[in-house]
């Protein structure tokens, strides 16, 4: 059986469960090109040497890959020719960083489009790489917001800013239609042929994700009112759990826990769940038991893990009552989901509903 496009979206169960159970928050959100504008914050200092030659691009209506594709066909480039630091969504205004050969510099000056536009130039002595992103920065606007929930959203924001929120993979990862879980986890196995490999790669990521947003929902369960979520440490640190130590930029089991819950709630170090795949590093002890139900050694990918409860900087609001409208600024670390952030402010899934389909 040959797997098609629909198939990988919709196979997330939406068990993004907030952490802080209070009363939903009424607004509504349209991830447009004038309600949701994100900036990739690169990790990168710009050389000013080199063979290459770094793109600061604003897009509107294509997504990552299309202005990747744009790029090769004006430039007359291959697709290794063109790297880019992060995914975005297709529907916002992103200003995110593309690297080309240094030689097609005069093609790119003469460079237009209708839906992007080149913003400034640098050389640089290597190409990115997915991940080469210190943060991102994000403009958004909530619509229908009553002067009743306005407070509301806002103290809400700063609790997130103090405590963090569950860093679930958003709904953007799996669509809102079609498609079935079994049938993602048999691609992730390679027990289904898909011709194409970029699909491929979209299932097995897709089938990782929801593993691991089934597991931080059950970590969010048990940390529910336990004593240390009134800290600023939110998850309940067990033994075993594989935490990521910023100062080095390395992994490690916890061994001692009532040391390393001080460096935890001070945000030295973070809890980590898992991508499944064949290398990735595992938890021990209790947090293994846990891990071990939401695992997957079959899962033909190397793995990895990712950070699971992070915090929002930067955080700044203005409510327009007459509009009704909250303007809502934020910076994330990258690969942390907007539309997650906002779905811990209004305590309820934001999943856009499937349109339907006209006759």
């Amino acid at each position: 059986m040959t797997l098609k496009w629909r198939i990988y979206y919709g196979i997330s169960s939406m068990q993004r469960l907030p952490f802080y159970e209070n009363p939903p928050i009424h607004f509504a959100f349209n991830a447009s090109r004038e309600d949701f504008i994100v900036r990739e914050i690169s990790s990168h200092t710009w050389s000013q040497s080199g063979s290459y030659l770094i793109l600061e691009l604003e897009r509107t209506n294509l997504s990552t890959w299309e202005v990747a594709q744009e790029l090769q066909d004006a430039l007359g480039l291959s697709a290794s020719q063109v790297s880019y630091a992060g995914l975005k969504d297709k529907q916002a205004t992103s200003t995110q960083y593309f690297a080309v050969p240094l030689r097609v510099a005069k093609a790119v000056e003469k460079f237009t489009h209708p839906h992007m536009r080149i913003l400034s130039t640098a050389r640089h002595n290597e190409k990115l790489s997915l991940g080469d992103i210190a943060a991102n920065s994000f403009d958004l606007t909530l619509h229908y917001v009553k002067p009743i929930d306005a407070p509301r959203i806002e103290s809400m924001v700063q609790i997130l800013r103090q405590q963090g929120f569950a860093n679930y993979f958003g709904y953007q990862r799996f669509g809102v239609q079609g498609g079935n879980f079994e049938q993602a986890k048999a691609a992730a196995h390679d027990e289904e042929h898909v011709e194409d490999t970029k699909l491929h790669r979209l299932l097995v990521s897709a089938y990782q994700s929801e593993l691991f947003n089934r597991w931080l929902a059950k970590r969010v369960i048990l940390s529910r009112g336990a004593a240390e979520s009134m800290t600023n440490a939110p998850l309940t640190l067990l033994e075993g759990d594989v935490l990521y130590n910023y100062t080095t930029q390395k992994w490690e089991n916890v061994t001692d826990v009532t040391t390393m819950r001080k460096a935890l709630k001070e945000q030295k170090v973070a809890i980590t769940g898992l991508l499944a795949g064949a290398k990735a590093w595992r938890a021990k002890g209790a947090a293994g038991a846990i891990e071990a139900q939401f695992d997957d050694d079959v899962v033909m990918a190397k793995g990895d893990r990712r950070i699971a409860w992070v915090y929002p900087k930067k955080v700044r609001t203005h409510y327009d009552a007459d509009k009704e409208t909250m303007q809502l600024s934020f910076e994330l670390p990258k690969s942390v989901y907007a539309t997650v952030f906002l779905e811990a402010i209004a305590g309820r899934d934001l999943t856009p509903k499937p349109r339907e389909k006209r006759s």
